[in-house]
Protein backbone atom coordinates (compact mmCIF):
# COMPACT_ATOMS: atom_id res chain seq x y z
CA UNK A 1 0.00 0.00 0.00
CA UNK A 2 1.40 3.60 -0.41
CA UNK A 3 1.76 5.83 2.22
CA UNK A 4 -1.04 8.47 1.27
CA UNK A 5 -3.39 5.60 1.49
CA UNK A 6 -2.85 5.16 4.75
CA UNK A 7 -4.20 6.95 8.10
CA UNK A 8 -2.41 10.03 9.69
CA UNK A 9 -1.58 8.28 12.89
CA UNK A 10 -1.68 4.63 14.21
CA UNK A 11 -1.77 3.27 17.75
CA UNK A 12 -0.87 -0.72 19.06
CA UNK A 13 -4.01 -2.43 19.57
CA UNK A 14 -2.68 -4.68 22.09
CA UNK A 15 -4.10 -7.34 20.20
CA UNK A 16 -1.25 -9.48 18.14
CA UNK A 17 -4.02 -10.81 15.77
CA UNK A 18 -4.61 -6.86 14.64
CA UNK A 19 -1.48 -4.72 15.10
CA UNK A 20 -1.81 -1.42 14.72
CA UNK A 21 -4.99 0.71 14.18
CA UNK A 22 -5.71 4.43 13.37
CA UNK A 23 -5.64 6.46 16.60
CA UNK A 24 -8.95 7.47 16.43
CA UNK A 25 -10.30 4.31 16.29
CA UNK A 26 -11.14 2.18 19.06
CA UNK A 27 -11.22 -2.24 19.65
CA UNK A 28 -14.16 -3.66 21.29
CA UNK A 29 -14.79 -7.03 22.64
CA UNK A 30 -18.00 -8.30 20.50
CA UNK A 31 -19.34 -8.53 24.08
CA UNK A 32 -19.56 -4.60 23.89
CA UNK A 33 -21.77 -4.68 20.71
CA UNK A 34 -24.60 -6.38 20.89
CA UNK A 35 -26.77 -9.35 22.41
CA UNK A 36 -26.29 -13.26 21.76
CA UNK A 37 -28.76 -15.80 20.55
CA UNK A 38 -28.69 -19.37 19.30
CA UNK A 39 -31.00 -20.49 16.61
CA UNK A 40 -32.94 -23.62 16.87
CA UNK A 41 -35.64 -26.27 15.77
CA UNK A 42 -35.34 -26.17 12.07
CA UNK A 43 -34.12 -29.14 10.50
CA UNK A 44 -34.10 -30.16 6.79
CA UNK A 45 -37.23 -32.15 6.46
CA UNK A 46 -38.72 -29.03 7.74
CA UNK A 47 -37.94 -26.97 4.70
CA UNK A 48 -40.96 -26.40 2.27
CA UNK A 49 -41.44 -24.59 -1.00
CA UNK A 50 -43.17 -22.05 0.20
CA UNK A 51 -43.60 -20.21 4.11
CA UNK A 52 -41.53 -18.36 5.94
CA UNK A 53 -37.75 -17.18 5.07
CA UNK A 54 -35.16 -19.57 6.99
CA UNK A 55 -31.51 -20.23 7.04
CA UNK A 56 -29.25 -22.98 8.14
CA UNK A 57 -25.97 -23.09 9.42
CA UNK A 58 -24.55 -24.77 5.87
CA UNK A 59 -26.51 -21.89 3.72
CA UNK A 60 -24.25 -20.10 5.71
CA UNK A 61 -21.21 -21.81 3.81
CA UNK A 62 -22.81 -22.47 0.60
CA UNK A 63 -25.16 -19.57 -0.70
CA UNK A 64 -24.09 -16.33 1.10
CA UNK A 65 -21.17 -13.55 0.90
CA UNK A 66 -20.62 -11.39 3.80
CA UNK A 67 -24.70 -10.08 3.70
CA UNK A 68 -27.55 -10.82 2.20
CA UNK A 69 -31.46 -9.47 1.77
CA UNK A 70 -32.86 -12.69 1.01
CA UNK A 71 -32.81 -16.01 1.92
CA UNK A 72 -33.61 -19.20 0.02
CA UNK A 73 -34.73 -21.69 2.52
CA UNK A 74 -38.50 -21.45 3.46
CA UNK A 75 -40.65 -23.09 6.53
CA UNK A 76 -43.86 -23.51 7.40
CA UNK A 77 -45.69 -21.68 10.47
CA UNK A 78 -45.66 -24.65 12.84
CA UNK A 79 -41.88 -25.49 12.55
CA UNK A 80 -41.54 -21.67 12.74
CA UNK A 81 -42.82 -21.46 16.64
CA UNK A 82 -40.03 -23.82 17.87
CA UNK A 83 -37.11 -21.51 15.52
CA UNK A 84 -35.20 -18.45 16.53
CA UNK A 85 -36.47 -15.32 14.63
CA UNK A 86 -34.03 -12.89 13.46
CA UNK A 87 -34.56 -9.51 11.97
CA UNK A 88 -32.81 -7.14 9.93
CA UNK A 89 -29.00 -6.56 10.78
CA UNK A 90 -28.61 -9.69 12.91
CA UNK A 91 -25.18 -11.19 12.29
CA UNK A 92 -25.18 -15.23 11.62
CA UNK A 93 -22.41 -17.51 12.46
CA UNK A 94 -21.87 -20.79 11.78
CA UNK A 95 -21.34 -22.77 15.45
CA UNK A 96 -19.53 -26.18 13.51
CA UNK A 97 -18.13 -26.81 10.39
CA UNK A 98 -15.38 -29.48 8.85
CA UNK A 99 -12.32 -27.28 10.02
CA UNK A 100 -10.76 -24.72 12.25
CA UNK A 101 -9.91 -21.96 9.60
CA UNK A 102 -13.55 -21.84 8.28
CA UNK A 103 -15.52 -22.09 11.33
CA UNK A 104 -17.78 -18.95 12.42
CA UNK A 105 -18.69 -18.24 8.66
CA UNK A 106 -20.16 -15.18 8.90
CA UNK A 107 -23.22 -13.50 7.27
CA UNK A 108 -25.60 -10.68 8.12
CA UNK A 109 -29.54 -10.67 7.16
CA UNK A 110 -30.60 -6.99 5.51
CA UNK A 111 -34.07 -8.28 5.11
CA UNK A 112 -37.36 -6.91 5.78
CA UNK A 113 -39.34 -10.04 6.27
CA UNK A 114 -39.33 -11.47 9.91
CA UNK A 115 -37.38 -14.79 9.13
CA UNK A 116 -36.01 -17.72 11.23
CA UNK A 117 -31.90 -19.66 12.01
CA UNK A 118 -32.24 -23.22 12.58
CA UNK A 119 -29.73 -25.27 14.72
CA UNK A 120 -25.99 -24.82 14.92
CA UNK A 121 -26.60 -20.59 14.00
CA UNK A 122 -25.11 -18.07 16.39
CA UNK A 123 -26.52 -14.53 16.78
CA UNK A 124 -25.12 -11.43 16.98
CA UNK A 125 -27.59 -8.89 17.38
CA UNK A 126 -25.88 -5.65 17.50
CA UNK A 127 -26.78 -2.64 19.78
CA UNK A 128 -24.03 -0.39 18.19
CA UNK A 129 -22.41 -0.27 14.89
CA UNK A 130 -23.12 -1.13 10.97
CA UNK A 131 -24.17 -4.63 10.59
CA UNK A 132 -22.64 -4.63 6.82
CA UNK A 133 -18.93 -3.62 8.19
CA UNK A 134 -19.10 -5.97 11.67
CA UNK A 135 -19.80 -9.25 8.95
CA UNK A 136 -16.90 -7.98 7.31
CA UNK A 137 -14.93 -7.80 10.13
CA UNK A 138 -15.58 -10.82 11.44
CA UNK A 139 -15.27 -12.62 8.21
CA UNK A 140 -11.20 -10.96 8.13
CA UNK A 141 -8.37 -12.71 8.29
CA UNK A 142 -7.35 -11.29 12.33
CA UNK A 143 -11.22 -12.41 13.51
CA UNK A 144 -10.78 -15.77 11.71
CA UNK A 145 -7.69 -16.37 13.46
CA UNK A 146 -9.43 -15.95 17.07
CA UNK A 147 -12.48 -17.44 16.45
CA UNK A 148 -9.97 -20.86 14.75
CA UNK A 149 -8.09 -20.57 18.35
CA UNK A 150 -11.71 -20.98 20.41
CA UNK A 151 -12.71 -23.38 17.80
CA UNK A 152 -13.04 -27.07 20.03
CA UNK A 153 -13.48 -30.52 18.66
CA UNK A 154 -11.65 -32.61 15.51
CA UNK A 155 -13.70 -34.53 13.26
CA UNK A 156 -16.75 -31.67 13.49
CA UNK A 157 -15.49 -28.11 15.01
CA UNK A 158 -18.32 -26.18 16.96
CA UNK A 159 -17.48 -22.53 18.72
CA UNK A 160 -19.73 -21.09 20.92
CA UNK A 161 -21.39 -17.62 22.08
CA UNK A 162 -19.43 -17.50 25.55
CA UNK A 163 -16.24 -17.40 23.45
CA UNK A 164 -16.98 -15.34 20.43
CA UNK A 165 -18.31 -13.26 22.93
CA UNK A 166 -14.46 -12.33 23.67
CA UNK A 167 -13.56 -12.00 20.11
CA UNK A 168 -11.80 -8.54 19.24
CA UNK A 169 -12.68 -6.48 16.38
CA UNK A 170 -11.42 -2.26 15.14
CA UNK A 171 -14.36 -0.44 16.04
CA UNK A 172 -13.92 2.73 13.81
CA UNK A 173 -16.98 5.78 14.15
CA UNK A 174 -20.26 4.70 12.74
CA UNK A 175 -20.19 6.97 9.09
CA UNK A 176 -16.96 5.56 8.38
CA UNK A 177 -18.00 1.78 9.35
CA UNK A 178 -20.70 2.79 6.70
CA UNK A 179 -18.10 4.17 4.17
CA UNK A 180 -15.87 1.34 4.44
CA UNK A 181 -18.44 -1.28 4.06
CA UNK A 182 -20.36 0.51 1.35
CA UNK A 183 -16.41 0.69 -0.37
CA UNK A 184 -16.11 -2.95 0.49
CA UNK A 185 -19.62 -3.55 -1.24
CA UNK A 186 -18.66 -1.91 -4.49
CA UNK A 187 -15.12 -3.53 -4.56
CA UNK A 188 -15.89 -7.10 -3.73
CA UNK A 189 -18.23 -6.99 -6.25
CA UNK A 190 -16.01 -6.34 -9.13
CA UNK A 191 -13.45 -9.18 -7.99
CA UNK A 192 -16.24 -11.34 -7.47
CA UNK A 193 -17.08 -10.97 -11.38
CA UNK A 194 -13.73 -11.61 -12.47
CA UNK A 195 -13.84 -14.79 -10.06
CA UNK A 196 -16.99 -15.85 -11.53
CA UNK A 197 -15.47 -15.84 -14.90
CA UNK A 198 -12.03 -17.95 -14.17
CA UNK A 199 -14.53 -20.36 -12.29
CA UNK A 200 -16.79 -20.70 -15.71
CA UNK A 201 -13.35 -20.67 -17.40
CA UNK A 202 -12.23 -23.84 -14.74
CA UNK A 203 -15.62 -25.32 -15.39
CA UNK A 204 -15.34 -25.39 -19.13
CA UNK A 205 -11.96 -26.54 -19.30
CA UNK A 206 -12.93 -29.38 -16.99
CA UNK A 207 -15.60 -30.62 -18.87
CA UNK A 208 -13.35 -30.39 -21.99
CA UNK A 209 -10.95 -33.10 -20.17
CA UNK A 210 -13.64 -35.13 -19.55
CA UNK A 211 -15.33 -35.05 -22.94
CA UNK A 212 -11.39 -35.79 -24.22
CA UNK A 213 -11.41 -39.25 -21.75
CA UNK A 214 -14.63 -40.04 -22.63
CA UNK A 215 -14.82 -40.25 -26.32
CA UNK A 216 -11.64 -41.48 -27.15
CA UNK A 217 -11.99 -44.51 -24.56
CA UNK A 218 -15.12 -45.50 -25.97
CA UNK A 219 -15.16 -44.25 -29.52
CA UNK A 220 -11.34 -44.30 -30.45
CA UNK A 221 -9.61 -42.17 -32.54
CA UNK A 222 -11.00 -42.76 -36.02
CA UNK A 223 -13.76 -39.91 -36.29
CA UNK A 224 -15.47 -42.32 -39.06
CA UNK A 225 -15.23 -45.35 -38.00
CA UNK A 226 -18.75 -47.98 -38.19
CA UNK A 227 -20.03 -48.54 -34.97
CA UNK A 228 -22.12 -51.46 -32.98
CA UNK A 229 -24.90 -51.42 -30.49
CA UNK A 230 -22.30 -52.95 -27.44
CA UNK A 231 -25.40 -53.92 -25.75
CA UNK A 232 -23.93 -51.88 -22.35
CA UNK A 233 -26.33 -49.39 -21.17
CA UNK A 234 -23.31 -47.36 -19.99
CA UNK A 235 -21.77 -48.27 -22.90
CA UNK A 236 -23.80 -47.64 -25.67
CA UNK A 237 -22.07 -47.61 -29.18
CA UNK A 238 -18.74 -48.37 -30.00
CA UNK A 239 -16.32 -49.20 -32.83
CA UNK A 240 -17.31 -52.22 -34.44
CA UNK A 241 -13.92 -53.59 -34.62
CA UNK A 242 -13.83 -53.61 -30.80
CA UNK A 243 -14.12 -56.44 -28.40
CA UNK A 244 -16.55 -55.89 -25.06
CA UNK A 245 -15.68 -58.15 -22.25
CA UNK A 246 -16.63 -58.88 -18.83
CA UNK A 247 -14.05 -57.38 -16.52
CA UNK A 248 -13.60 -60.37 -14.52
CA UNK A 249 -11.77 -61.60 -17.58
CA UNK A 250 -10.02 -58.63 -18.84
CA UNK A 251 -8.80 -57.07 -14.93
CA UNK A 252 -7.65 -58.84 -12.05
CA UNK A 253 -8.31 -56.90 -8.80
CA UNK A 254 -5.78 -58.36 -6.29
CA UNK A 255 -6.25 -60.19 -3.39
CA UNK A 256 -4.73 -60.75 0.48
CA UNK A 257 -3.54 -58.40 2.89
CA UNK A 258 0.37 -57.54 3.92
CA UNK A 259 1.05 -56.16 7.13
CA UNK A 260 2.18 -52.75 7.08
CA UNK A 261 4.25 -52.57 10.29
CA UNK A 262 7.05 -55.17 9.12
CA UNK A 263 9.79 -55.18 6.80
CA UNK A 264 9.70 -54.42 3.94
CA UNK A 265 6.19 -52.74 3.81
CA UNK A 266 7.16 -50.49 6.61
CA UNK A 267 8.52 -48.38 4.11
CA UNK A 268 6.72 -48.36 1.16
CA UNK A 269 4.81 -45.83 -0.19
CA UNK A 270 1.13 -46.19 1.36
CA UNK A 271 -1.48 -45.20 -1.20
CA UNK A 272 -5.00 -43.56 -0.22
CA UNK A 273 -8.14 -41.88 -1.40
CA UNK A 274 -6.93 -38.43 -0.07
CA UNK A 275 -3.46 -38.46 -1.74
CA UNK A 276 -4.98 -39.06 -5.18
CA UNK A 277 -6.58 -35.57 -7.18
CA UNK A 278 -10.24 -36.46 -7.98
CA UNK A 279 -10.88 -37.35 -11.47
CA UNK A 280 -7.10 -36.50 -12.70
CA UNK A 281 -5.66 -39.73 -12.49
CA UNK A 282 -2.42 -37.86 -10.29
CA UNK A 283 -0.83 -38.94 -7.68
CA UNK A 284 -0.48 -35.35 -5.10
CA UNK A 285 1.09 -36.90 -2.10
CA UNK A 286 3.86 -39.51 -1.31
CA UNK A 287 3.60 -41.03 2.43
CA UNK A 288 5.47 -44.23 3.74
CA UNK A 289 3.22 -46.99 5.42
CA UNK A 290 5.86 -45.49 8.58
CA UNK A 291 4.95 -42.09 8.57
CA UNK A 292 1.08 -42.78 8.24
CA UNK A 293 1.50 -45.17 11.24
CA UNK A 294 -0.14 -47.92 9.06
CA UNK A 295 -1.15 -50.80 11.13
CA UNK A 296 -4.23 -52.49 9.64
CA UNK A 297 -3.68 -55.03 6.48
CA UNK A 298 -2.84 -53.23 3.39
CA UNK A 299 -2.42 -54.34 -0.20
CA UNK A 300 0.56 -55.17 -2.19
CA UNK A 301 0.03 -53.04 -5.63
CA UNK A 302 3.02 -53.99 -8.55
CA UNK A 303 4.60 -50.92 -10.24
CA UNK A 304 2.34 -49.95 -12.90
CA UNK A 305 -0.98 -51.55 -11.61
CA UNK A 306 -3.94 -49.14 -11.00
CA UNK A 307 -5.06 -48.47 -7.94
CA UNK A 308 -8.76 -47.43 -7.67
CA UNK A 309 -10.70 -46.30 -4.56
CA UNK A 310 -13.56 -47.94 -4.13
CA UNK A 311 -15.50 -45.61 -1.22
CA UNK A 312 -17.48 -42.45 -2.56
CA UNK A 313 -16.51 -43.30 -6.58
CA UNK A 314 -17.68 -40.41 -7.27
CA UNK A 315 -14.91 -38.66 -6.48
CA UNK A 316 -13.22 -40.10 -9.58
CA UNK A 317 -9.68 -41.64 -7.61
CA UNK A 318 -8.07 -43.57 -9.20
CA UNK A 319 -3.51 -43.29 -10.56
CA UNK A 320 -1.15 -45.70 -11.67
CA UNK A 321 1.17 -47.24 -8.97
CA UNK A 322 4.72 -45.63 -9.79
CA UNK A 323 6.24 -48.41 -8.19
CA UNK A 324 5.40 -51.27 -6.05
CA UNK A 325 3.69 -49.76 -3.44
CA UNK A 326 0.98 -50.29 -0.40
CA UNK A 327 -2.68 -49.48 -0.91
CA UNK A 328 -5.56 -49.05 1.94
CA UNK A 329 -8.56 -51.54 1.95
CA UNK A 330 -10.43 -48.41 0.65
CA UNK A 331 -8.67 -49.30 -2.15
CA UNK A 332 -8.14 -52.21 -5.22
CA UNK A 333 -5.14 -52.75 -7.17
CA UNK A 334 -6.10 -53.73 -10.96
CA UNK A 335 -4.34 -55.54 -13.57
CA UNK A 336 -5.53 -55.57 -16.65
CA UNK A 337 -4.89 -59.07 -18.39
CA UNK A 338 -6.17 -60.72 -21.85
CA UNK A 339 -5.66 -58.13 -23.63
CA UNK A 340 -6.49 -55.00 -21.06
CA UNK A 341 -3.46 -52.32 -20.56
CA UNK A 342 -3.31 -50.84 -17.28
CA UNK A 343 -3.35 -47.45 -18.33
CA UNK A 344 -6.01 -47.59 -21.30
CA UNK A 345 -8.28 -49.08 -18.11
CA UNK A 346 -6.96 -46.57 -15.68
CA UNK A 347 -8.50 -43.88 -18.14
CA UNK A 348 -11.39 -45.86 -18.91
CA UNK A 349 -12.26 -45.79 -15.16
CA UNK A 350 -12.07 -42.27 -15.05
CA UNK A 351 -14.80 -42.15 -18.13
CA UNK A 352 -18.08 -40.07 -17.32
CA UNK A 353 -19.85 -43.07 -18.65
CA UNK A 354 -17.95 -46.06 -16.23
CA UNK A 355 -18.20 -43.55 -13.54
CA UNK A 356 -21.97 -42.15 -13.85
CA UNK A 357 -23.10 -45.95 -13.94
CA UNK A 358 -20.52 -47.15 -10.87
CA UNK A 359 -21.76 -44.35 -8.82
CA UNK A 360 -25.74 -45.39 -9.63
CA UNK A 361 -25.00 -48.87 -8.18
CA UNK A 362 -22.72 -47.69 -5.05
CA UNK A 363 -25.45 -45.36 -4.03
CA UNK A 364 -27.69 -48.62 -3.15
CA UNK A 365 -25.67 -48.52 0.26
CA UNK A 366 -25.53 -46.26 3.33
CA UNK A 367 -21.96 -45.51 2.54
CA UNK A 368 -21.27 -45.59 -1.17
CA UNK A 369 -19.02 -48.19 -2.03
CA UNK A 370 -18.36 -50.13 -5.24
CA UNK A 371 -17.19 -54.11 -3.60
CA UNK A 372 -15.37 -56.13 -5.92
CA UNK A 373 -17.86 -58.66 -7.09
CA UNK A 374 -20.28 -55.71 -8.14
CA UNK A 375 -17.05 -54.35 -10.55
CA UNK A 376 -16.34 -58.41 -11.66
CA UNK A 377 -19.61 -58.26 -13.57
CA UNK A 378 -19.55 -55.19 -15.42
CA UNK A 379 -18.51 -55.21 -19.25
CA UNK A 380 -15.85 -52.95 -20.61
CA UNK A 381 -15.08 -52.51 -24.12
CA UNK A 382 -11.64 -53.80 -25.39
CA UNK A 383 -10.18 -52.56 -27.90
CA UNK A 384 -6.59 -53.81 -30.07
CA UNK A 385 -3.61 -54.00 -27.97
CA UNK A 386 -2.02 -50.95 -30.24
CA UNK A 387 -5.23 -48.51 -30.42
CA UNK A 388 -5.64 -48.53 -26.63
CA UNK A 389 -1.71 -47.23 -26.58
CA UNK A 390 -2.65 -44.61 -29.69
CA UNK A 391 -5.92 -43.93 -27.19
CA UNK A 392 -3.76 -43.71 -23.91
CA UNK A 393 -1.18 -41.12 -26.19
CA UNK A 394 -4.00 -39.16 -27.26
CA UNK A 395 -5.53 -38.62 -24.36
CA UNK A 396 -2.02 -38.14 -22.29
CA UNK A 397 -1.32 -35.72 -24.80
CA UNK A 398 -4.49 -33.56 -25.13
CA UNK A 399 -5.12 -33.74 -21.02
CA UNK A 400 -1.35 -32.09 -20.39
CA UNK A 401 -2.80 -29.13 -22.64
CA UNK A 402 -5.59 -29.21 -20.95
CA UNK A 403 -4.00 -29.47 -17.71
CA UNK A 404 -1.48 -26.57 -17.93
CA UNK A 405 -4.44 -24.21 -18.95
CA UNK A 406 -6.49 -25.04 -15.88
CA UNK A 407 -3.17 -24.89 -13.92
CA UNK A 408 -3.18 -20.96 -14.80
CA UNK A 409 -6.95 -20.34 -14.58
CA UNK A 410 -6.77 -22.10 -11.05
CA UNK A 411 -3.94 -20.07 -10.25
CA UNK A 412 -5.51 -16.59 -11.37
CA UNK A 413 -8.67 -17.66 -9.43
CA UNK A 414 -6.90 -17.96 -5.96
CA UNK A 415 -4.95 -14.53 -6.49
CA UNK A 416 -8.32 -13.06 -6.85
CA UNK A 417 -9.34 -14.79 -3.81
CA UNK A 418 -6.45 -13.89 -2.19
CA UNK A 419 -6.56 -10.39 -2.99
CA UNK A 420 -10.43 -10.32 -2.14
CA UNK A 421 -9.43 -11.58 1.55
CA UNK A 422 -6.50 -9.12 2.12
CA UNK A 423 -8.50 -5.88 0.39
CA UNK A 424 -11.11 -6.79 3.64
CA UNK A 425 -8.82 -7.33 5.99
CA UNK A 426 -6.23 -3.90 5.18
CA UNK A 427 -10.06 -1.82 4.89
CA UNK A 428 -11.37 -3.14 8.16
CA UNK A 429 -8.36 -2.79 10.27
CA UNK A 430 -7.14 0.25 8.89
CA UNK A 431 -4.44 -0.38 7.28
CA UNK A 432 -5.98 1.73 3.87
CA UNK A 433 -7.95 4.65 3.80
CA UNK A 434 -10.88 4.25 1.62
CA UNK A 435 -13.24 6.99 3.17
Amino acid sequence: MSQKSRYPSYTNSESPFIGDVPTHWRVLRLANLGDFRKGRGIAKKDITEDGLPAILYGDIYTKYDVHTATLQRRIGNETAKGAEPIRSGDILLTASGETVEDIGKTVTYLGSEKAYAGGDVNILRPRIGDSRFLSYSLNSHSAQVQKARQARGEIVVHIYNSSIRDIRIPYPPLEEQQAIATWLDERTARIDTLIAKKQRLIELLQEKRQAVISKAVTRGLEPHVKLKDSGIPWLGEVPEHWEVDKFSRIVRIAEGQVNPEVEPFLDMLLIAPNHIQSRSGQLIERETAAEQGAESGKYLCPSGSVIYSKIRPALRKATIAPEECLCSADMYPMTGVNGMTNPYLLWLILSDGFSEWVVLDSERVAMPKVNRETLNDYWLPLPPTQEQEAIVSFIDDQTSHIDSLLDKAISAREKLQEYRSSLISAAVTGQIKVC
